[in-house]
């Protein structure tokens, strides 16, 4: 008797290693399906108006969409815009292939530039955080009168300061039913003194008004108005994602050297946002850099970051 409940035991176990085995590859294979084009994805320039000034966007819908759409908002990053950087040896852009992707699933995307960014109207040096939330609210409303675009399915994808700005806006404005943050900055003062030195920090704080410009580590120059620097110490999206009534899915690299360290910058989020009931907060942590590797030839983080991305939308919005 007793060996015959062994043989049976043994048998279900060697079929459960097989199921599980076959489950494995099989999600394997999909992940790897994904990345290969599918159907042409069409994409289409839109122009949004706010108050005098243009924000300028580019939509993407579904081939074959039968009925209104779930959409992403894409957010492009400090002195970005809407495409954001090239991928090494490709043909695609960081965000021009995520829209891309996350079409052929089923989702409408649209990726804008903030004002004074890309080819949206107004000046750079006149960007602070309080007007590109503003920017995202804006567009927001705009999307309610996109017939392809179901209003009430829409989740914000930001990345790296546009990740800031997408917290801050998730956390006051209820349309926002999903959010995903990639390499998001969490202590804005620390951030920037490093990507811009504290000696434009402590010019940009004594000024009223005046443009100050700043070195970056890359050895570009920026210019931005003294009111971008104090309100460094004025936004505070950790504190910001306590009032977020939706759930959170965080990307960071452990290479990042801007939003540093990681992963414990990105785990400030999740430790200061409640789960959702039925869907527990998530962060990705990868073997990457600030940009997920894009600017070399390892595609693999930025691949992942967009399959954990879809398998959070499927379940989340």
């Amino acid at each position: 008797m007793g060996k015959k409940v062994l043989i049976i035991i043994l048998s279900l176990l060697l079929i459960l290693s097989t199921f599980v085995f076959d489950l494995s590859k099989a999600e394997a294979f999909e992940k790897k399906d994904l990345l290969v084009p599918k159907d042409e994805v069409s994409e289409r320039i839109i122009k949004i108006p706010k108050g005098n000034e243009t924000i300028v966007g580019t939509l993407t819908i579904p081939p074959n969409a039968t009925k209104p759409c779930k959409v992403l908002l894409m957010l492009h990053g400090f002195a970005g815009q809407r495409n954001e950087l090239p991928i090494t040896n490709s043909n695609e852009t960081m965000f021009g292939k995520s829209a891309r992707i996350f079409t052929e699933q089923g989702y409408a995307t649209l990726r804008i530039d903030f004002l004074g960014c890309g080819d949206s109207s107004e000046k750079w040096e006149n960007t602070t955080f309080t007007r590109q939330i503003s920017d995202v609210d804006a567009v927001l409303k705009y999307l309610k009168c996109i017939p392809e675009i179901d209003s009430k399915g829409i989740a914000l994808l930001g990345l790296s300061q546009g990740g800031l700005i997408a917290a801050c806006v998730a956390s006051t404005n209820p349309m926002i039913k999903s959010l995903i943050l990639w390499s998001p900055v969490a202590n804005p003062p620390y951030t920037y003194s490093n990507l811009l030195g504290s000696n434009a920090i402590q010019e940009g704080l004594q000024s009223q008004n005046k443009l100050i410009t700043a070195k970056l580590p890359w050895g570009a120059e920026t210019t931005l108005r003294s009111e971008f620097f104090k309100e460094l110490f004025d936004i505070d999206p950790i504190a910001q994602i306590t009032s977020y009534r939706g759930p959170l899915q965080v990307v960071v690299g452990l290479n990042d050297a801007i939003v540093t360290p990681q992963p414990q910058a990105g785990e400030l989020y999740i430790k200061n946002h409640h789960d959702m009931k039925n869907v527990k907060d998530e962060i990705i942590k990868l073997d990457a850099d600030h940009m997920l590797d894009i600017t070399t030839d390892n595609r693999e983080p930025l691949n992942e970051a967009l399959w954990q991305g879809i398998k959070w939308l499927d379940k989340t919005l």
